[in-house]
């Protein structure tokens, strides 16, 4: 069995990365392609083209020629599965290759995000995914059951479920050995607290809340906050916690080669964001122990059937720093409890047996 993906720009995060994870399980059963349609191959092209993945680039243009030449590669690269991921041009991606391919080709679409659209465009990509299911038969699929009610509900498609899912062979918890060396590497004393987040300071992550509800929590309590991300388009949180005088409990770590250390390292996970996709970083963070503190919204809710103990608040400061000052009170032997109860939760149902599976089940039926 021949695949091809189809991305945007080739970037470390969301697909690319659980494809990343995925190729050693895919191999035995397909043959795996990828296609960037960005500017460029993207950076994260020679992780993939490492693991075993053949890369192909194809610039995306506005254009007839364009489309007419991604069909066209599509039928003389023989593939038997052509597996679209961005949200993007996918109805023109699917009619060029079935207009090009023989009816043998089967097109599956995974939708990544929740899309919210309203209105006038909401009707139109609900009538784009209804004539590219049923005319140009493409499998559709939702990565979360959040995820699966919003294009039922937005949209009117009944999506499969095949659920997003990490690499839970390199994401586990760490060994009292690990986690005091990741602690000591990081320059961290054993009575401090410590809470991260991954992901970069975009307005929906609502990481300047941490910051504030830092200010909020008694001084008696040692924590640390760590940030891992880019600085995004939001205030910088240092200037932030400069004038709220709590700049001795914040870190910014920004781009790191590996946040492997810092989830070792640190005794709680924070994902305080207003609106998420799916979640994977917490999910990762999870799988290493970390027990964690998530908003009560689409996508990162639907962890509540499958994972216990998850602490879920309300995207306010007040909130977060009631959940933060819990953590702080609670004896560390409870805390590790709890989080290895996670880990065990999340590889049960978001591990590599899991997804990569449902995608395989997509793929040949």
């Amino acid at each position: 069995m021949k695949v091809l993906h189809v991305l945007n720009e080739l970037k470390p995060s969301g697909a690319e990365t659980m494809l990343l994870s995925a190729y050693a399980g895919w191999a035995p059963h397909s043959e795996q392609h990828i296609l960037s349609t960005g500017e460029s191959e993207g950076e994260f092209a020679p992780a993939l083209r490492d693991a075993g993945y053949t890369i192909h680039h194809l610039p995306f243009a506005k254009s007839r020629a364009f489309f007419l030449g991604f069909g066209d590669f599509v039928r003389d690269g023989g593939y038997d599965v052509l597996h679209l991921h961005p949200e993007r041009a996918s109805l023109w991606y699917a009619l060029a290759a079935r207009l090009r391919c023989a009816s043998g080709l089967r097109i599956v679409r995974t939708v990544h995000h929740i899309f919210f659209f309203e209105g006038f465009f909401r009707i139109r990509r609900m009538l784009e995914r209804q004539f590219t299911k049923y005319a140009l038969r493409v499998v559709f699929l939702s990565n979360s059951p959040s995820g699966q009610r919003n294009e039922l509900r937005r949209f009117h498609m009944s999506n499969d479920l095949a659920p997003n899912w990490y690499d839970s062979s390199r994401f586990t918890p760490p060994t009292d050995d690990q986690r005091r060396q990741a602690r000591s590497a990081l320059g961290l004393h054993d009575n401090l607290t410590v809470f991260v987040s991954l992901g970069g300071n975009w307005a929906y992550k609502n990481y300047d809340m941490v910051v504030r509800a830092l200010a909020q929590i008694p001084p008696e309590h040692e924590l640390l906050y760590i940030q891992i991300g880019v600085q995004g388009e939001n205030q910088p949180l240092e200037t932030l916690a400069e004038t709220l005088g709590v700049s001795a409990r914040l870190r910014c770590a920004g781009v790191v080669g590996d946040a492997l250390p810092y989830l070792h390292a640190a005794d709680a996970y924070l994902m305080p964001s207003s609106e998420e996709g799916f979640g994977v970083a917490a999910v990762e963070a999870m799988a290493c122990g970390l027990p964690a503190v998530l908003s009560d919204v689409a996508a990162l809710c639907d962890f509540r059937e499958n994972i216990s103990g998850i602490r879920y608040i309300q995207p306010e400061v007040h909130e977060i720093a009631e959940a933060m000052e819990t953590f702080a009170k609670m004896p560390s032997p409870q805390r590790r409890e709890l989080g290895l109860q996670q880990a065990r939760d999340v590889e049960t149902h978001y591990g590599l047996n899991v997804g990569p599976r449902a995608y395989l089940k997509a793929w040949q039926h």
